[in-house]
């Protein structure tokens, strides 16, 4: 992070891999953290690991705290129901029991996978559940980050997710 120049951002976000490993702990040490998105699928076992990660972010004292679930649901492309591949709801009880926001739920959508083979952001495709899941929950964490920093520029955001 250090050998960069950066120069003037907007946010700043780090993708951690599961857990409170090394990793997170490094960066939380060296940089303030304006908020923590914690990304969970619906399943049990992915919330015994990304439950971790929202303790560990409220004890090192991250002002913002939220959970987003991947992977909720897949909208059937053949008659258009919603089908719980891996449960579904799980990220927003884990955000309700640990007493943090719950940003929304991201689908499972076969234009996301299409459009990572290319090489084009998912949130291109506007059309899609996906695209639109992921710009709504960036405008709620946006609209929060506003808020906890009573106003200030976004550019004095400095926001790994």
């Amino acid at each position: 992070m250090g050998d960069t120049k950066w120069g003037e951002l907007d946010f700043f976000i780090v993708d951690f891999p599961p857990g409170t490993g090394d990793e997170i702990l490094t960066v939380t040490q060296s940089i303030k953290l304006d908020a923590a998105v914690i990304v969970t699928t619906p399943q049990e076992v992915a919330l015994l690991d990304t439950g971790k990660a929202v303790n560990f972010m409220k004890k090192m004292g991250v002002p913002y705290v939220a959970v987003v679930e991947n992977m909720s649901y897949l909208i059937c492309p053949h008659c258009g129901n919603e089908i719980d591949l891996f449960g579904r709801g799980g990220g927003r009880k884990l955000a309700e029991k640990e007493g943090v926001n719950f940003l929304g739920e991201i689908p499972i959508d076969l234009k996301a996978r299409e459009a990572s083979d290319a090489g084009i952001p998912i949130v291109l495709y506007g059309d899609t559940s996906a695209a639109k899941a992921i710009e709504e929950i960036a405008e709620k964490l946006v609209k929060k980050l506003e808020e906890t920093k009573g106003g200030e520029e976004t550019e004095e955001l400095s926001t790994p997710l």
